[in-house]
């Protein structure tokens, strides 16, 4: 099952990009094809054939603002599976959920890892300067870099969040794919994504279809 399936993958993209060099001559040839649809063959099979005995619930998410006397600063990436291009955004808040700043930011070609990393690197060093051995790994330097931010003397907390409650930057990072290559700032929401916004600011939900775990 899962060759016939990573077949049918591979058939789809190949008449994807063959139709969008029909209709555009400057199409722009993907990087790495055989990455994206292995990438996108595993998310599949993985969303369609996920282990029957794991019990899932829909909840309720949305954005939640910091504790009095912090800020909090939402960030995500993005990566356009045709051109190769990786972006990201940020934006930052405080407890009465007001935005205080927000950053677009343009890497050119990249991956998908390497959008993360910048855009974690880019939004400590920019939230430090508001005053708020051998490796071998390609992106060991950037990597170093986001930790010793981290470890700065400040109070930084990190946490994971689902997309349906980042929605915000998620907005802000998909933007980035028609900016210039570099970095952007906003003092206030751009047009685009001040609905999403606004529905932050009032609470508004999204269901996720999540696992559910049980105590022992």
């Amino acid at each position: 099952m899962a060759y016939l399936q990573s077949s049918q993958c591979v058939l789809w993209y190949l008449w994807k990009w063959r139709c969008n060099k029909v209709f555009d001559p400057n199409a722009s040839t993907p990087q790495s094809p055989h990455l994206i649809i292995n990438m996108f063959a595993k998310d599949w099979l993985t969303a369609n054939f996920a282990d029957p005995s794991r019990d899932v619930a829909l909840l309720p998410i949305t954005w939640l603002e910091p504790n009095e006397n912090w800020v909090k600063l939402n960030i995500d990436r993005s990566r356009n599976s045709e051109s190769g291009i990786i972006t990201a955004g940020g934006v930052l808040c405080n407890h009465w959920k007001s935005w205080l700043k927000g950053f677009v930011l343009n890497k050119g070609i990249g991956s998908v890892i390497e959008a993360e990393l910048w855009a974690f690197m880019k939004a400590l060093r920019w939230l430090g300067s508001l005053a708020i051995g051998k490796h071998n790994h390609p992106l060991y330097s950037l990597i170093l870099n986001c930790k010793n931010l981290v470890e700065a003397d400040w109070n930084c907390s990190i946490t994971h969040i689902f997309r349906e409650g980042n929605m915000l930057v998620d907005g802000l990072a998909r933007m980035g794919h028609r900016l210039n290559i570099g970095i952007k700032f906003f003092e206030e929401p751009p047009s685009k994504i001040c609905p999403i916004f606004d529905a932050d600011y009032r609470g508004v939900t999204c269901l996720r279809q999540c696992p559910v775990s049980y105590p022992a």
